[in-house]
């Protein structure tokens, strides 16, 4: 088959999605094609080794990496933000007309949701088949979020969303509580199916001189965006309430970056929390070092509905390297943890209670701790690992082009 995968987001960013699925496919003799914009997530700034510029063919692996030009932003402001999504689909829709080859799939990643106009587009050229895969609700997520409060926006966000729904032949969603989202907004279920995240294979440095030393105390590590949705203040002033309480063998590791960082780390020192230590986003590779060295690794999103139905994909990270998981979440992924026995969860943006399931983390023997571990990655290599997945992605492929 002849794949379009289309996603503002591709290797070097982080990237669990686009450019493995895109090796799977090729190895399996499949003709694969990427249109992408220039890496600058999460940051907002356009990495190391590349230049902004109209359009730049890059070939990795034997793909063929088609990146055009966008506005270069992941901050708070919505204007920027908006024009980040727009400028993109607008150059992809301009550009990829030309320098698209012949092909009968498109697969789409979403968010964000206007990546589905050059697909659209495309498709209408091509005369070929549609796969929308949503990562992300709109215009629910950007809502919750903060980014859009402006209700008179809500109408054209909508009416966007379900000319995507109608022009795909198939959607494909990350958890049960989307897909009944999607047919109670009419969406036909036949149309819709399920297919877990995968996270990519993070390879295990048993190297002596490369293991990372948080020390003698317990550590809970967090590793990823520092957003508005991860609602890390909570995480914070748990922080704060151990140190009142005179609980000092405690400590939290954040890893990563975000456009909420900078407000996270004034708190912090406003409040002189010693058992918080930030760390700067670190390449892939060296990711599991530091998931390996924690006791436990962290998942939280802010108390909205949509974060019920929603699997954010460190779930996936933190299942895949077989360590326990505290997650401050509702629906699918406290289901997911719960039903693999792999952690313990406690309610969304609520204090005490994390403080409560750190200590009851703290106090449990080293044994059970291990087994969480080795209960959550065996769930994943039977129900998430990238290989059921992109098979899942292929049956799907080769059922809609036969039709």
């Amino acid at each position: 088959m002849k794949i379009l995968l289309i996603s503002q987001w591709c290797y070097p960013e982080p990237d669990a999605r686009i450019f493995k699925m895109a090796q799977i496919l090729k190895s399996m003799g499949h003709k694969i094609q990427i249109l992408t914009g220039f890496p600058n997530y999460p940051g907002g700034k356009i990495y190391n080794g590349y230049k902004l510029s109209f359009f730049k063919r890059q070939w990795i692996g034997g793909i063929p990496i088609n990146r055009v030009w966008l506005f270069p932003s992941h901050d708070r402001s919505f204007i920027k933000r908006s024009f980040n999504y727009v400028s993109f689909a607008f150059t992809a829709s301009l550009i990829g007309p030309f320098v698209i080859k012949r092909i009968n799939i498109i697969y789409i990643y979403h968010p964000p949701a206007t990546a589905a106009i050059p697909a659209i587009l495309l498709k209408t050229l091509f005369h070929c088949k549609l796969i929308y895969d949503i990562q992300d609700l709109w215009p629910d997520s950007i809502i919750a979020t903060g980014m859009v409060d402006k209700k008179c926006l809500l109408p054209m966000l909508n009416w966007f969303q379900n000319l995507i729904y109608r022009k795909a032949d198939t959607i494909t969603v990350i958890s049960e509580g989307i897909r009944n989202t999607l047919i109670e907004r009419r969406v036909p279920p036949d149309k819709i199916v399920v297919i877990w995240n995968w996270s990519i294979p993070i390879e295990k440095d048993d190297a002596a001189s490369n293991k990372i030393d948080f020390g003698n105390k317990f550590t809970i590590l967090f590793a990823g965006n520092h957003g508005q949705a991860q609602g890390l203040k909570t995480v914070l002033d748990a922080a704060k309430l151990l140190l009142f309480r005179r609980i000092t063998d405690i400590q939290f590791v954040l890893l990563g970056s975000g456009s909420m960082k900078e407000e996270l780390m004034g708190y912090a020192q406003k409040n002189n929390l010693q058992n918080v230590i930030f760390m700067d986003r670190i390449s892939s590779d060296k990711v599991r070092l530091f998931l390996d060295a924690a006791d436990v690794l962290l998942i939280h999103l802010i108390n909205k509905p949509l974060f019920k139905i929603t699997i954010p994909s460190k779930t996936q990270s933190y299942l895949m390297v077989g360590k326990p998981i505290l997650a401050g979440v509702d629906g699918d992924t406290k289901k997911i943890i719960q039903d693999a026995d792999a952690g313990l969860v406690f309610k969304p943006e609520n204090v005490e209670d994390l403080v409560t399931r750190i200590m009851e983390f703290k106090n449990l023997p080293s044994e059970r701790l291990k087994t969480m571990g080795i209960n959550g990655k065996a769930f994943y290599e039977s129900n998430m690992d990238i290989m059921v997945g992109v098979r899942k992605f292929l049956n799907i492929f080769e059922n809609i082009v036969s039709k």
